[in-house]
């Protein structure tokens, strides 16, 4: 009998430590390997808009080769070396789950920022790394009965609080999917790509152009004019609206509203309700979008453009989706000092070369100054471009001189580089005989990424036909409310507002300006002029 109860005892301990070596492991594979991408993807998912069902089954593969590992050399390595290689596990990963929630929790936005090492914070993460590391070898030594215990009950708390929050932040990223099927779909389906496809063509009759530098405000246009007066060299006929007031500070709903005439509020998405510019323009005109994905949203674009085409999920594009978003993850879970190494952004996330023929649409500066077609290609029919291209948004890495640094520039230097691409692609407009009976509009989403200077997004207009050279001032005070319907009046509707073309300069004005980067809620400033005196 007593022999009988010793066994039981005997097997109930390991019970107990296979238990711990589950919980250990699975906590381990499930943060690294699935809960910090998909929470990166989800809160990149407007960026990004790659299926993610593929990209799941490969973290999930992922997770469950690492968990295999790690349980197999729980099971495999015996005695005080067991406790130790446990012990390191559990520091490696609990350290790896609060830099990543806590250290850097808002750190992994595809926003563009070039990340800089702070060296006072480096040595202060690796005291903090140092402690995490050391804790469950300190809890061994301190503890020794508690020690698997603990380890089991924190493992595998940890593991259902970051299913929670993945829920949560699943469910809110959820409603601002427009095209959701889109993102949704699994290998073999198909997924839109905005390529390059037609971007030679133009009318030879008429041409609408609007051309957007993401995040070039007046400011920094100001100073690049005088800067540089060269780089505008070609810009013949536009009139610079210098008293701009916009009206969102970042993209997406910027250009939905620009586009829609309709406020943003709980999610971009919900501005798409009013499609009559989308639906005249391309009435009108062949229309080609060359912008991200997203914005407008594919099921939109993939309607009104002959460049946004469906493609077969392939395990080659999901490999590539995941890279980068492995990279992503690193850059956010890793110590201070290891983050340059895995920087990210936005415009060379999942980069495919080649597909079918078809060049994905890079909108970086300095690739499209590169890559823009020098001979165009006439059409019977009349075209609409809307070209979307990186500005002077975050991260910036263009020199005046157009070669690529390798820290960031400050706004003029890029803002110089804008103008000289913009110039130069005017430039080949006028050398193909396309750029007299082409309407162009060159705008800005928003301004820079503060309070002020977002506010004033530039706005400058060239009409065709226009036979005036050099760039005309005007200090009519401009609103962005003003541009649903100057877009809709170009693209050949009847807009019922006033059109930026009927502000006389010496109107006064109340302009609003909806801040929305202080979480759901937007804070309305009035504006009367204050870019002369924004005090």
């Amino acid at each position: 009998m007593s022999q009988k109860i010793k066994k039981a005892f005997h097997l109930g301990g390991k019970m107990k430590t296979a238990l711990m070596d589950i919980a250990l492991c699975l906590f381990a594979a499930f943060d690294i390997c699935l809960a910090v991408p998909l929470d990166l993807f989800f809160n990149n998912a407007n960026d990004i808009a790659f299926p993610i069902k593929p990209l799941i089954c490969f973290m999930a593969v992922l997770s469950a080769v690492v968990f295999a590992a790690l349980f197999a050399g729980c099971m495999l390595i015996k005695g005080k070396a067991n406790d130790i290689f446990r012990s390191i596990i559990f520091g490696i990963s609990l350290a790896l789950y609060v830099q990543s929630n806590f250290l850097a929790l808002y750190m992994g936005e595809l926003d563009g920022r070039q990340y800089e090492l702070n060296f006072p914070k480096a040595a202060l993460n690796i005291l903090i790394w140092g402690a995490l590391v050391a804790m469950p070898f300190i809890l061994r030594w301190k503890f020794p009965e508690s020690f698997n215990a603990t380890l089991t009950f924190v493992s595998l708390g940890l593991v259902i609080t970051q299913i929670i929050s993945l829920n949560v932040t699943f469910n809110k990223t959820r409603k601002s999917w427009k095209a959701e099927q889109s993102l949704l779909v699994f290998f073999g389906e198909t997924t839109p790509i905005c390529t390059d496809k037609d971007i030679e063509v133009y009318g030879k009759n008429r041409n609408l152009i609007i051309l957007l530098a993401d995040a070039y405000d007046s400011f920094a246009f100001d100073e690049a004019m005088e800067k540089d007066p060269d780089a505008l060299s070609e810009f013949d006929g536009f009139t610079y609206y210098s008293n701009t007031v916009g009206k969102y500070s970042w993209t997406n709903p910027s250009i939905a509203y620009m586009t829609t005439g309709v406020p943003f509020e709980n999610s971009y998405d919900a501005q798409y309700v009013n499609l009559e510019f989308y639906e005249t323009a391309a009435k009108n005109f062949k229309t080609n979008i060359y912008a991200d994905i997203t914005t407008p949203p594919a099921d939109i674009s993939a309607k009104y453009t002959s460049n946004v085409v469906y493609e077969d999920v392939t395990y080659e594009d999901v490999f590539a989706y995941v890279k980068s978003l492995y990279k992503l993850t690193f850059f956010r879970a890793s110590p201070e000092v290891m983050k340059p190494l895995f920087q990210m952004d936005t415009a060379g996330f999942g980069k495919s070369d080649l597909r079918h023929g078809l060049r994905d649409y890079d909108y970086d500066v300095l690739n499209f100054y590169n890559n823009m077609p020098r001979e165009l290609t006439k059409t019977d029919e009349d075209v609409f471009k809307f070209i979307y291209i990186y500005g002077l948004h975050h991260k910036r890495d263009v020199t005046s001189e157009l070669t690529r640094s390798e820290t960031e520039v400050e706004p003029v230097e890029q803002a110089v580089a804008v103008n000289k691409t913009v110039n130069e692609y005017l430039k080949i407009l006028k050398e193909n005989g396309v750029y007299d009976n082409s309407d162009i509009l060159f705008i800005a989403d928003h301004g820079l990424n503060d309070l002020y200077d977002a506010k004033y997004p530039l706005l400058m207009f060239k009409p065709a036909h226009q036979t005036e050279t050099g760039i005309k001032i005007s200090k009519a005070p401009i609103s962005y409310d003003d541009l649903y319907p100057t877009v809709l009046m170009l693209a050949g509707g009847q807009p019922e507002e006033r059109t930026i073309f009927d502000i006389g300069e010496d109107e006064q004005r109340d302009r609003v300006f909806g801040q929305t980067t202080y979480g759901d809620k937007d804070i309305l400033i009035t504006a009367r002029d204050i870019k002369e005196n924004p005090q």
